[in-house]
């Protein structure tokens, strides 16, 4: 008996039963045996360019065959899909176990913030967010030089506060429903305005455990671009951190003046009746591997911005393939030190937050000035404030800055 792997009727994977064929015109085929067989699955050269097999020849042993047609890929990509299918069935959290009933049971499906949500239950002590910021207060004794103050966030209270905004974020829904046009099936957008903090981050676990998706803005973008970008998503409000809406924009601000803020670090202050809020049940809707979690916009530059949406499945097989060749050499837990360099508004962010958020690792991050100021001096004075209120010095601050070279130079 053979079976599907992720199995979903939209995607056409193939299967087949007892050497049956299921589905004749499909781009590949997936078979994973119970156990070997000693056949393999004909390609059949002009009709199926990728063909996967796995034969378990022990309970915890397969043999993987792979077949790509030269015009879809190189000798490299069948290394690399190989080695891709082999860590997946490899990983405790891919939940695939083989049934006698040809169904496949996923027992924890693969969303953008499970990896995180395992180191919660993991090491919910350890520290997931170190954030360095100007004491505009005061300065320290080195010669007149700006005092910094360090801001940190453990896994725990990370994911408690991300619950909790969810939590609201899903009665805010319910009460302006009518208000809201959902971007795909019953998923909405929460647009963000946040620079790159401690709030952005729990904004943004929270949007998407809340089951729908998130779209950080540009900040530097004129007003009436992000107007229309509101627009495009259908949303009434936008997310953003502190009292003061709109601060720094370009541009005339009179064309967002519908637009509702909503400071995510106080729900009170939202413009809606706490009663309407308090009143509405909250909006509990269970996320899936095939829905979108953000959307990202282009510039603009030739046009209008074009979003572009990512779903759950393709955000984790970014973060997992980074994981596997790039970054393999990198530690786990609390001496994994990744200092974020992207921009919000940019897909970067996506493995820059979530790649060392799903390696237990501390994801540091400094006001937008200061690292755009001198990147390196702000990396010395994190791990100068580390080394003081904590007494030790494991850090890899060097390496990040050298992989943060090499994604600048990538990007």
């Amino acid at each position: 008996m053979s079976h599907t792997c992720r199995a979903e009727p939209k995607l056409e994977f193939f299967a087949r039963l007892d050497g049956i064929t299921v589905e004749e015109a499909v781009d590949f085929h997936i078979s994973i045996a119970s156990h070997n067989t000693g056949e393999s699955i004909s390609s059949d050269g002009q009709k199926i360019p990728f063909v996967l097999s796995v034969n378990y020849t022990q309970e915890d042993k397969a043999d993987i065959s792979l077949s790509l047609r030269s015009d879809y890929g190189g000798l490299i990509a069948t290394k690399h899909l190989t080695a891709l299918a082999a860590a997946y069935l490899n990983s405790d959290s891919t939940g695939f176990i083989p049934q006698t009933n040809g169904t496949n049971v996923h027992a924890i499906p693969r969303l953008l913030h499970t990896a995180f949500e395992e180191k919660v239950r993991q090491r919910p002590e350890n520290v997931a967010i170190e954030y360095l910021s100007r004491n505009t207060s005061s300065t320290s004794a080195r010669g007149g030089k700006p005092a910094y103050c360090l801001r940190d966030l453990t896994y725990d209270a990370l994911n408690d506060q991300a619950n909790n905004l969810a939590s609201e974020l899903g009665r805010l829904l319910q009460a302006l429903e009518n208000r809201w046009t959902p971007v795909l099936g019953d998923q909405y957008a929460f647009p963000l305005i946040i620079p790159p903090s401690p709030e952005l981050f729990l904004t943004m676990l929270a949007v998407v455990k809340s089951g729908h998706a998130f779209s950080s803005l540009p900040a530097d973008a004129p007003a009436e671009r992000l107007r229309g970008i509101v627009d495009d998503l259908g949303t009434p409000i936008v997310l953003g951190a502190g009292a003061m809406p709109w601060q720094g924009l370009d541009g005339s601000q009179h064309s967002l003046e519908e637009i509702m803020w909503i400071d995510v670090t106080n729900p009170a202050s939202w413009g809606v009746d706490r009663t309407v809020l308090d009143g509405a049940r909250i909006g509990v809707r269970v996320p899936g591997e095939d829905d979108i979690c953000y959307l990202f916009y282009t510039s603009g530059s030739t046009g209008k911005p074009k979003d572009v949406l990512g779903s759950h499945r393709a955000a984790v097989a970014c973060v997992e393939s980074t994981l596997a060749v790039p970054l393999s050499h990198l530690p786990t837990g609390p001496r994994l030190r990744w200092l974020n360099l992207s921009a919000p508004s940019f897909d970067p962010v996506i493995i820059n937050t979530f790649v060392p958020l799903s390696m237990g690792g501390v994801l540091c991050v400094a006001e937008r000035d200061l690292l755009l100021t001198d990147m390196e001096a702000c990396a010395c004075e994190l791990f100068r404030l580390l080394f003081l209120e904590r007494h030790t010095a494991q850090t890899i601050f060097g390496g990040v800055l050298r992989l943060a070279a090499w994604y600048c130079s990538s990007e």
